[in-house]
């Protein structure tokens, strides 16, 4: 017992979670807008561009398109000769472009200009390609004196047509990774091609996606496509199946088969967007996601759907997210969460990084630790420290984590009551300080006041004893919570951006958040006597998970409820040591273990990162 205690306490040392995550929550736009934005897009800068039916943004006159700057609303110089806006998207040169109607208009950042001129009728959707070439798609068929059967390619100059076309409107355009366009809408045929209501372009060839998506009714459509980093394709608006398989209001192509996302929606879905860890948002008109009430606005992490809150109290028209994970959403909703927004808000997802994150990358970085020395490989490529020292030594306790808030990982030790911390920033933070703690405390730092920086933390024996870095007190020897054989698996278990007291025994789990509330009480049996508990945040909601590792077997139970592994495997055995963290950067926990220096990780999106890699430096131990 004495040995898996010294294990898990290595574990602990960054709240067993391995990420650390800011609070969730819904924030407005200062005033938001006088009505409805129907199109989002991102500058090269960051600045949010938003078009609609509105004339008011921030109590400034404007006429149907805005900007925000992260504080303030600013109008768009020049003069519009168009009307209401429905889709906005920039170009590779910044160069913006804005349809509305019958029209396109271009803004290079001082002027507006009509590109568009004989054009027919109205335009639902654009694109831009990674060459700079614009791509429009809608109810037209001819633009720019050009045939073009509801969809059209610009290269700055001319208009072309892409082949024959469909044989209906257009609605929805989204590029892949690989430079396919896939164009969604009512059609069913596509460059002479049965297609339902979806289809692909590899730039000379229209091809269909199985037998595509149905079962609307009179009111079959694509309204919304958005394409993820790994390849994946979803589509979402108001149909029943996809392919073969039922898949109400959103479905899931991996570029062979059609997927549904569990029971899918209640009602139809307008806008869906993909952050960078692979999490899908939908929004639209519906209030049950999953078979759970989700108001106009829900996520999925690949397993299961979650609520954002109590959602929005009216549709929303379009979703965008940021680089750093924070979606942005507009509507005809005046309220979010309960929070006053007019059309439009932010559902922000605070800080999230990886915990052995010794460069700053959002990802963790493989480190062992002897008798003083550290070695470090960081997955960007190259090595950090190898034999580095001595920084520490016999009887000392690794106990790395952020304790300046610069979101990489420091140098720290702990024992018999003194810390030794030494910054990636070149200093020393403390040099054998104390006495906080003593001999038989385990170290269990963590973010406890949210602030961004790890704290000193101690349990022993259900007492909990944490010095924050602001110089405040919050715990000395405060309990009980635990006891005698309890091992402390502390973790934002409730994503307020806290770390939260927690305790693992013989399958049992109890967890104390530092808002006040009790969330489990000796609550199991998950997990038994021999489990190694190894909580994470295994589906990127911002919450850890429960989770243990027995011999080679995962299982993982999240904070949303849902069963993510169930005693799966083997991926490990006997004498491996469980070392998850985030190794793709992707907010996700994974799967891995360490033996006598050999590495294996298994991601959350899917794939094999090492597998038995090594060997690098055998004999040492993990600091995970």
């Amino acid at each position: 017992m004495k040995k898996i205690v010294w294990l898990i306490s290595i574990a602990c040392m960054a709240a067993l979670g391995v990420t650390e995550s800011g609070a969730q929550t819904w924030t407005n736009l200062g005033s938001g807008m006088s009505s409805a934005g129907y199109a989002l897009a991102f500058d090269a800068s960051g600045s949010l561009y938003v078009g609609g039916d509105f004339t008011n943004a921030g109590g400034l006159a404007v006429n149907r398109i805005a900007k925000w700057d992260g504080t303030t609303w600013t109008n768009l110089a020049g003069a519009r000769a168009g009307g209401n806006i429905y889709e906005l998207a920039f170009d590779n040169s910044g160069n913006l472009y804005a349809a509305g109607g019958a029209m396109i208009e271009k803004w290079n950042g001082t002027t507006w200009t009509n590109i568009s001129a004989g054009i027919d009728w109205y335009v639902y959707a654009l694109a831009c390609d990674s060459s700079g070439n614009l791509y429009a798609g809608g109810a037209f068929t001819t633009i720019g004196g050009v045939p073009a059967n509801f969809i059209a390619k610009w290269n700055g100059t001319t208009w072309t047509n892409l082949g024959v076309g469909m044989d209906f409107y257009v609605e929805a355009l989204a590029f892949d990774g690989d430079g396919n366009l896939y164009a969604g809408g009512s059609f069913t045929n596509a460059g002479g091609v049965a297609a339902g209501h979806v289809a692909k372009w590899n730039g000379t060839t229209w091809t269909n996606l199985g037998s595509g998506i149905h079962g609307g009714g009179a009111l079959d459509v694509v309204k919304t496509l958005v394409a993820d980093r790994f390849g994946n394709l979803y589509a979402g608006g108001h149909f029943s199946t996809a392919g073969d398989v039922d898949a109400y209001a959103v479905a899931k192509w991996n570029g062979t088969t059609w997927l549904n996302l569990g029971s899918g929606m209640d009602y139809s879905v307008n806008a869906l967007a993909c952050d960078r860890s692979g999490n899908l948002y939908a929004g639209g008109e519906f209030n049950m996601a999953g078979g759970k009430a989700a108001h106009r606005i829900a996520k999925w992490n690949g397993f299961a759907w979650s609520i954002l809150d109590s959602g929005l109290n009216n549709s929303a028209t379009v979703l965008i997210c940021d680089s750093s994970n924070n979606l942005y959403v507009s509507g005809y909703f005046i309220t979010a969460g309960g929070l006053a927004a007019n059309y439009i808000a932010k559902w922000a997802v605070g800080t999230t990084r990886a915990v052995e994150d010794y460069d700053g990358d959002g990802k963790s970085d493989l480190a062992v630790y002897r008798n003083g020395y550290w070695s470090i490989y960081l997955m960007a490529g190259s090595v950090l420290y190898d034999n580095a020292g001595p920084w520490g030594g016999a009887g000392c306790i690794p106990a790395p984590g952020d304790y300046d808030g610069d979101g990489k990982s420091d140098l720290a030790f702990f024992r018999d009551g003194y810390w030794s911390v030494y910054l990636m920033a070149g200093r020393m933070l403390y040099d054998n300080a104390g006495v906080w703690g003593q001999a038989g405390c385990i170290p269990a730092p963590g973010d406890y006041d949210g602030d961004g920086k790890s704290d000193l933390a101690l349990y022993r024996d259900g007492y909990w004893s944490i010095y924050t870095m602001a110089g405040n007190i919050l715990y000395d020897n405060a309990g009980v919570w635990g006891g005698k054989g309890c091992l402390p698996a502390p973790g934002d278990y409730d994503g307020d951006g806290k770390s939260d007291l927690a305790f693992y025994r013989d399958g049992y789990w109890s967890i104390y958040t530092m808002a006040g509330n009790v969330l489990c009480d000796n609550a199991g049996p998950w997990g038994g006597a021999d489990c190694i508990p190894v909580p994470g945040d295994f589906d990127g909601d911002g919450k850890s998970d429960l989770a243990f590792y027995r011999d080679g077997y995962w299982s993982i139970y999240t904070m949303a409820g849902n069963v993510l592994c169930d005693n799966a495997g083997p991926w490990g055995g006997k004498g491996c040591i469980p070392v998850s963290g985030d190794y793709d950067g992707d907010g996700r926990t994974d799967l891995a273990f360490y033996r006598n220096g050999y590495w294996s990780i298994y991601l959350m999106a899917g794939s094999v990162l090492y597998d038995n890699a090594g060997p690098w430096v055998t004999g040492w131990t993990p600091v995970q």
